[in-house]
């Protein structure tokens, strides 16, 4: 409960930061927010493997979502250096979201129906607040909702994969080992 209590708080209080720096142009403060915050989660929590991977992943996946999301016009980054590839800002918000996704809102695992409700209201609900921040603009909601509604249980299926390929690893090398009797649960 605690570690859940930490991960909500610092992914809230890593986005705002991240967001509001952004749109008072100081694009970098949020990557280097987010970087302390996770390094100091990843620190305290075991199966640094299998996180990395998983947030290797979600930081690609994020980065291809709000690429699609560029090209297609539904949102703008005010002061992006580029008009066809997001801000690396943005893209360190889907590194604190994957954190999110492993512990805070591991109750979503295997509940796929309700991450594509949670996306499609979720996301929308992100861009829509970043906007009124100033560090988006031009949200096309509808499209940003099939798009999160899509890849939110993506997300899932991939920290799920993740979570299991490690622990598979690990198993089969204790098995190797000589150390049959070992119950492991990579992800926590």
């Amino acid at each position: 409960m605690k570690v859940t209590v930490i991960n909500v708080v610092a992914f809230k209080v890593a986005w705002l930061l991240t967001v509001c720096a952004a749109a008072a142009g100081h694009g970098l403060i949020g990557p280097l927010a987010v970087t302390f915050w996770v390094s100091c989660f990843l620190y305290w929590q075991q199966g640094l493997k299998n996180n990395l991977l998983f947030i290797a992943l979600a930081f690609s996946v994020g980065y291809l979502v709000d690429m699609t999301l560029l090209a297609f016009g539904a949102i703008v980054f005010p002061f992006a250096p580029s008009e066809i590839l997001p801000p690396l800002w943005m893209a360190f918000l889907w590194i604190n979201l994957a954190v999110s996704l492993r512990y805070a809102l591991a109750f979503l695992r295997q509940r796929y129906v309700l991450a594509v409700f949670i996306g499609a209201v979720g996301g929308p609900l992100a861009y829509l607040s970043g906007e009124a921040i100033g560090a988006v603009a031009g949200s096309n909601i509808s499209f940003v909702a099939v798009i999160w509604a899509l890849a939110t249980p993506s997300l899932l299926i991939l920290e799920r994969a993740t979570r299991r390929a490690v622990k598979v690893d690990v198993v089969n090398a204790l098995h190797l080992a000589g150390k049959r009797d070992v119950s492991l649960d990579a992800g926590h």
